[in-house]
């Protein structure tokens, strides 16, 4: 095949009439041509596809597989996905896709969103939870966006390390997608607390987590599920070694999570601004307990800020949304107390809120 594929970067999601197929939507630049896409095919599933085409997009439909989507930027194949067994890690640096809290506002009951929030897997229902995400105001939405993007890092690098066949040899990939084909593995692990990698990553995606503790629950599951299967007289075929396996990877998860930057920062901003959707009276509160931290510990809290009055010189303990809504990170940047967001009807008389 000569020609090329020119995506359009949107959603695409057929199956041919009388055949329940998932579909395997690739994006693909102008310069990528589709025999290279049917090679990663074979390479990643070891038989034929069939080729459909629509428009100016390519899908390729897969017996028994799972679907995967890829959309906006997405002009590549998951690295993650495509990584070959060698036993050395890729130094190719990966892309991170950024979540986007607008997926988490997606009506559970509608069909398209139920499929595109995670695999089609038979026997394994969609998982349309919204999380963190639920009933969000835009400023708490803005906040799960870039806490999700510290998760979605984590959460690839762990896929990268569960991959790599000089780690985990036979076992690698073991937890990235569920188990479907252990006979009495939902006699011993209830359905409601499966858990994998693949799944981690889409709830990421959705903004799901709202905390570390959030996040690191699922993360757990992983290892805790392999545990409560794979310990020696719990599962007709319990494999004793995958129990290590799944600790590497929660462990490589955690130190991945410890090594993210501004993970406290963006959790407790999060915190903040589920406060404020309390109401006012929960957000005074909770200023106030701030403000008392702050003295205490000699400085600002995660997630807030001191600034100081153009007008009157006293100090003032505003919120991250403030901060950045007023414009304050710059360097020719001026704050009154009136002006206070987290504060309104701020006067300066109000006493400092900073005790030296």
């Amino acid at each position: 095949i000569s020609a090329h594929c020119y995506a359009k970067h949107t959603p695409f999601l057929a199956a041919p009439v009388g055949h329940a197929m998932p579909i395997y939507h690739l994006c693909y630049n102008s310069e990528q041509p589709i025999s290279t896409a049917a090679e990663h095919v074979h390479m990643l599933h070891g038989w034929e596809a069939i080729l459909l085409f629509q428009s100016d997009c390519l899908a390729v439909a897969l017996p028994c597989c799972n679907w995967l989507q890829m959309t906006d930027s997405d002009t590549e194949l998951d690295e993650a996905t495509l990584a070959d067994d060698s036993d050395a890690d890729s130094p190719k640096e990966q892309r991170i896709k950024r979540p986007r809290a607008a997926a988490a506002a997606a009506a559970v009951n509608n069909v398209a969103a139920a499929v595109a929030a995670g695999p089609v897997i038979a026997g394994v229902p969609p998982d349309v939870g919204t999380g963190a995400a639920e009933g969000a105001s835009q400023r708490l939405l803005a906040v799960l966006e870039e806490l999700n993007y510290r998760f979605a890092a984590v959460i690839e690098g762990m896929i990268r390390f569960h991959s790599s066949k000089a780690r985990n040899g036979s076992f690698k990939r073991a937890f990235e997608l569920p188990v479907t084909n252990v006979p009495d593995y939902e006699a011993v692990v209830p359905k409601e607390r499966w858990m994998w990698l693949r799944r981690i990553k889409d709830r990421v995606q959705r903004c799901y987590y709202g905390s570390c503790a959030e996040f690191l629950a699922d993360v757990q599951a992983i290892a805790d599920n392999a545990v409560a299967y794979n310990t020696p007289g719990r599962g007709r075929l319990a494999t004793p070694p995958l129990i290590d396996v799944a600790n590497k990877v929660v462990d490589e998860g955690r130190k991945l999570l410890r090594e993210q930057g501004m993970v406290d920062y963006w959790e407790g901003r999060a915190q903040i601004e589920r406060g404020r959707q309390q109401g006012p009276e929960a957000f005074r509160v909770m200023l106030a307990n701030a403000i008392r931290q702050a003295n205490s510990a000699g400085k600002e809290p995660m997630g807030w800020h001191w600034v100081g009055c153009e007008l009157c010189g006293k100090w003032r303990l505003v919120s991250g949304a403030a901060f950045y809504e007023l414009g304050l990170e710059r360097e020719d940047s001026k704050f009154m107390c009136s002006q206070n967001i987290d504060r309104p009807g701020g006067r300066c008389e109000e006493p400092p809120e900073w005790i030296e």
